[in-house]
């Protein structure tokens, strides 16, 4: 005769109700007279039993499987297996570190350094340990990556969507959602998908910098981006281009400079070779054309154009002026003389930390509608100059 399963009824389906669940199951199933080959109720049995869905059930059951605590015969059912292998996953459970992992396109530069930081910090003050995972901005690996943090049950995701060409699929978020696992999306949100996002006001960066110029004066303003493939590329180009349209001024093709640096790694020697030609190019155009100031929406490639314009003679600011956007951590002493746009990755951190453990503890759902927005603030640094009319 079947053993009889004892299941609280007081999972909260509002959370990832499937880990709870497989949580229970693991723990009846290690715990008591369960031996192996004996079959488990069906799903519509466990449904009952619990007032949970199919899918909550079906995933629970996948969870286990995966664990090797249960196997599944097609078309015949659900069944223990070796008790001996139950109760070496459920040691292997029982000392589990609390983690969060963060899975982002770079580890080394622009807004990710503060942003591991911060969310190390508030993680730890949720006592979560975190997992950083870098996925080169490659949605290939990023997915290898959702696999493997499967494999290793983490308690939640914070998730940095790739930024090239591929965008993130919506199945490695599902993935993740599918197996009781809570996601949290940051800087924009990926299609078709459903979990809490705190976004990356884009549009917004280049206002907030070209307001700051012509309230000094500049009209002329030239545009670099460290790559044309860049995800939002295209929204600061053409928010810059309003702005300075709105006061007479414009961004012709001979200010737009897009270079070839793609990654997290050491900026190509092409891409060098290209930004010195581009900032000769544009020095020496006629006076009328000649911008007064540089937008540069990376902070490690305005670094490059600070040292490169040194090179060439030109001081900042008093020959051009440069601003740039990215993090409110200025690590470099150049970076601390650059004026730019920033973010507040703390409070990326801090929010993104308590979305996981709210989903965690059941008090939010894994897909929920919730929309948070990173507050950007401006850096007053040395490199604006003002220009007199």
């Amino acid at each position: 005769m079947a053993t009889e399963l004892m299941l609280r009824k007081s999972i909260k389906a509002q959370r990832g109700a499937a880990r709870e669940l497989s949580d229970q199951l693991r723990e009846e199933l290690t715990g008591s007279s369960w031996t192996e080959g004996e079959r488990l109720p069906t799903i519509h049995k466990i449904m009952q039993i619990t007032n949970l869905g199919y899918r909550t059930v079906s995933n629970a059951i996948g969870i286990l499987v995966q664990e090797g605590l249960l196997e599944t015969r097609r078309g015949i059912g659900t069944f223990v297996c070796k008790t001996d292998q139950g109760i070496h996953r459920k040691g292997r459970r029982s000392v589990r570190l609390k983690a969060f992992a963060l899975v982002l396109p770079a580890v080394r530069s622009g807004l990710f350094p503060s942003l591991i930081h911060s969310f190390g910090l508030a993680c730890e003050k949720l006592g979560f340990c975190t997992i950083t995972c870098n996925s080169c901005d490659d949605v290939g690996k990023q997915g290898d990556i959702i696999l493997n943090l499967i494999d290793q049950q983490v308690d939640g995701v914070l998730l940095a969507t790739t930024t090239g060409l591929v965008p993130t699929p919506a199945y490695h978020v599902r993935q993740l959602q599918n197996h009781g696992i809570p996601v949290v999306l940051i800087h924009r949100a990926v299609e078709k998908a459903l979990a809490p996002v705190v976004s990356l006001p884009y549009e917004q960066v280049s206002y907030l910098a070209a307001d700051l110029l012509i309230q000094r004066g500049h009209r002329r303003v030239a545009y670099f981006s460290k790559s044309s493939f860049a995800h939002a590329n295209e929204v600061y180009k053409e928010g810059l281009k309003a702005a300075m349209e709105s006061v007479g001024g414009g961004l012709p093709e001979a200010l737009i400079h897009e270079g070839c640096w793609h990654c997290d790694e050491t900026p190509p020697a092409e891409h060098l070779e290209s930004l010195k030609k581009v900032l000769t190019e544009m020095l020496n155009l006629p006076t009328p054309e000649r911008p007064t100031a540089i937008f540069s929406v990376y902070d490690p490639d305005a670094e490059l154009i600070y040292a490169t314009l040194e090179q060439m003679g030109a001081r900042v600011p008093q020959d051009i002026s440069l601003i740039s956007f990215g993090s409110a951590w200025h690590p470099s002493t150049i970076l601390k003389r650059i004026t730019s746009v920033v973010a507040d990755e703390e409070q990326v951190g801090r929010l993104s930390s308590q979305l996981l453990a709210d989903m965690c503890e059941g008090r939010r759902d894994l897909t929920a509608d919730f929309e948070g927005q990173v507050t950007l603030n401006i850096y007053q640094g040395e490199s604006v100059g003002k220009i007199d009319q």
